[in-house]
């Protein structure tokens, strides 16, 4: 539709008169705040995450899913703070407010937070930049298509 000269994506585009680069994976795993686990210790097994206090999205039947998937079905943590903006879930990830999810790249950047149960990969997500056909016109909209899909690959790659 035009809305945007450049654009970055989670979801692979399928319009064809769109130029696109798929830039890598994002992982999602499990963390808390150095803080949290001090006062209430970390989990060490899948089953442990019921035991604590959980930071998720507001999407109820999607917690319940992945949690089943942990085999947590019908034990869920006993307090869910929820939220569907990312930076409100960080600040309280950050705060000790309990475990939630969090991008790697994010995570690597910040060491107030620590990952858990690492053999757990929460979830990927594909990274794509995206711009209409005028990118192969404009000088200076390839510049910055290139600088940003660069600077995109170093941090999901942790470069």
């Amino acid at each position: 539709r035009r809305d945007a000269d450049i654009a970055i994506r989670h979801v692979e585009p399928r319009q064809p008169d769109l130029i696109t680069r798929r830039l890598g994976d994002i992982g999602i795993g499990f963390y808390a705040s150095r803080d949290y686990l001090a006062r209430f210790g970390a989990p060490e097994t899948p089953a442990d995450l019921a035991d604590h206090h959980f930071i998720a999205l507001a999407d109820k039947q999607d917690f319940e899913r992945r949690a089943a998937a942990l085999g947590l079905a019908g034990r869920l943590p006993a307090r869910i703070l929820r939220s569907d903006d990312l930076r409100h879930r960080l600040k309280l990830l950050r705060a000790g407010q309990g475990i939630g999810t969090c991008h790697h790249w994010i995570a690597r950047r910040d060491d107030r937070l620590v990952r858990l149960l690492p053999e757990i990969e929460v979830d990927r997500l594909g990274v794509w930049i995206v711009a209409n056909d005028d990118l192969r016109r404009s000088r200076h909209l390839r510049t910055a298509f290139d600088h940003l899909a660069a600077a995109i690959r170093r941090q999901i790659s942790g470069g």
